[in-house]
């Protein structure tokens, strides 16, 4: 350090560098009283970490002005050509003057009176290998920036197409808006496309005063994955009423099982059993979803049963083959389904919603509806004195008859009788 105090005194220096080179440390070599902070290298990736974000000046001794400025990670050259770069070597520019060839590369070329002075030690090898490894990086970024220029129209242009597709005609200054926010802010195509279908369901297609800012700082609710159907729309809505936000992950699952999973009766009903279980969360609603279900091959055997199929869903949960297989009996037996609209109502009344009190309710309810037991029934009749006679098996219909003969004859006898 005090070998450079006086080689500076009286000047104004610009410390100009990358991040993590030592600049503030150098600063604070020469000027003490200045307390630059000073930062590590990162591990992570390998370059200095920012430490100086603001340009700042500092006094030192006589008349010593330092300019610290913020440090760089990367410094581009695709925009220098090859004379720039060598006007910063003015020993070696003026060398190349000499060369034979007015595009010598100073490399292997004939003739190359650059090459020549320093192999005859007349200027610094150093210098030299610095300069062509200048010169190799400009080639190399150069490439590498005409490609990712070609590539960058691409995407403007994939990017217009999109906005016209969805929102409509683009203002003629939209160009230049899409290129600065692709190259400094956001390069994925489906995020645009996913701000443009925001937007455009938002109804506001207002490119300055809307979906600019929204490209500037969008929303994480932009980003969710559109529902596929109207059960996955269902769904989503069903999820942020009865648990919350719902994220992009879980959005993209639902509308792959809304594909095999149509029907929104077991959608809600794997709803209420995670209210019931007071598990209200995704994991558990797909695994209520996704297990494999044991009624899936039993179909119903008519409108009763199947109405009756779709109540117990809504109103239970998981229908499983015993339970299926149940309802299919009784419906042979009660095929109106508004009887079983009132099975399940006096069920919930009772609060009672299981299969066992809903087959009873259901077969006190189409006893009523038939006048008479719906079973047969082992019958003992009596003769007028009392005697035993055989016993039969007897319909409804047959028990009824044979009560009313048996009526008719007692009347008949008891006229007798009194006459």
């Amino acid at each position: 350090m005090a070998e450079l105090a006086p080689l500076w005194a009286g000047k104004t220096i610009l410390v100009l560098g990358q991040s993590g080179m030592g600049k503030s440390t150098l600063i604070n070599g020469l000027v003490p009283e200045a307390q630059v902070p000073t930062n590590d290298i990162s591990t992570a990736l390998n370059t200095g970490k920012h430490t100086t974000t603001a340009t700042q000046m500092h006094l030192g001794p006589k008349a010593m002005q330092l300019i610290d400025s913020p440090g760089f990670q990367a410094f581009g050259l695709h925009h220098l050509s090859r004379g720039e770069i060598l006007a910063a070597f003015p020993e070696l520019a003026e060398l190349a003057l000499h060369c034979r060839f007015d595009d010598c590369h100073h490399r292997k070329e004939p003739g190359c009176a650059v090459k020549t002075a320093v192999e005859q030690g007349k200027v610094s090898q150093v210098r030299f290998d610095f300069l062509q490894e200048m010169l190799a990086e400009q080639e190399e970024a150069s490439l590498f920036y005409e490609r990712s220029r070609a590539e960058t129209n691409s995407a403007v242009k994939e990017i217009i197409r999109l906005y016209e597709d969805i929102i409509g005609v683009p203002p003629s200054f939209i160009y230049q808006d899409i290129l600065r926010i692709y190259e400094t802010d956001l390069q994925d195509i489906a995020t645009w496309k996913a701000v443009f279908e925001y937007a455009a369901r938002q109804n506001n297609r207002n490119w300055d005063r809307y979906i600019k800012k929204i490209l500037h700082d969008p929303s994480p609710n932009i980003f969710l994955s559109q529902p596929v159907n109207g059960t996955a729309q269902f769904v989503f809505d069903e999820y942020r009423r009865r648990i919350g936000r719902l994220d992009k992950v879980i959005a993209n699952e639902i509308n792959e099982l809304a594909q095999t999973v149509v029907d929104e009766i077991r959608w809600r009903a794997a709803f209420d059993a995670a209210a019931r279980a007071n598990a209200m969360n995704w994991n558990y609603l797909k695994s209520v979803l996704t297990v494999e279900r044991r009624d899936d091959k039993v179909e119903p055997v008519n409108d009763a049963a199947k109405w009756a199929f779709k109540e117990y869903r809504v109103r239970i949960g998981r229908l499983d083959k015993v339970v299926a297989e149940g309802i299919n009996e009784m419906a042979l037996k009660a095929i109106e389904p508004t009887l079983w609209q009132q099975a399940f109502d006096e069920s919930a009344k009772a609060g009672v919603l299981k299969w066992v009190y809903i087959q009873k309710v259901v077969d006190k309810l189409s006893k009523e509806a038939a006048g008479g037991r719906p079973t047969r029934k082992r019958l003992s009749q009596y003769g007028s004195k009392g005697r035993k006679r055989r016993q039969v098996d007897y319909t409804d219909t047959e028990r009824e008859a044979a009560e009313e003969r048996a009526r008719k004859y007692l009347a008949e006898k008891d006229d007798k009788d009194h006459a």
